[in-house]
């Protein structure tokens, strides 16, 4: 029950977060903190989400996070090429995905 809650305070935070621009006067929308927010939030974002993919990987034992260091070379390398955070970390899970459920049994 309580994850349920927990989705529910994500979804109204995007939703109020994405309607907010909406109301903002045209002062605060040119505002060169904003334009410095938006530039450097989606690569922090972009790093705490690699942090935290990787936090728990043992490396101790088999596979030694290979799966992980590869699915991270992945996303690295397509956002690299591409430029591009959904093809990026799209192409980097469905790699980390195989590696660990078909190809590494």
């Amino acid at each position: 029950m309580n994850s349920i809650w927990i989705i529910l305070a994500g979804v109204l935070a995007t939703v109020i977060t994405r309607l907010a621009v909406l109301w903002l006067p045209k002062k605060a929308k040119e505002s060169k903190f904003l334009f410095t927010l938006s530039k450097y939030l989606p690569v922090a974002s972009f790093g705490l989400l690699i942090v935290y993919s990787i936090k728990n990987t043992d490396i101790s034992s088999p596979p030694y996070g290979f799966p992980e260091l590869i699915g991270l070379i992945v996303v690295i390398g397509f956002q690299l090429w591409k430029d591009n955070i959904l093809l990026s970390i799209a192409s980097g899970s469905v790699i980390y995905l195989l590696l660990v459920n078909v190809i590494l049994l």
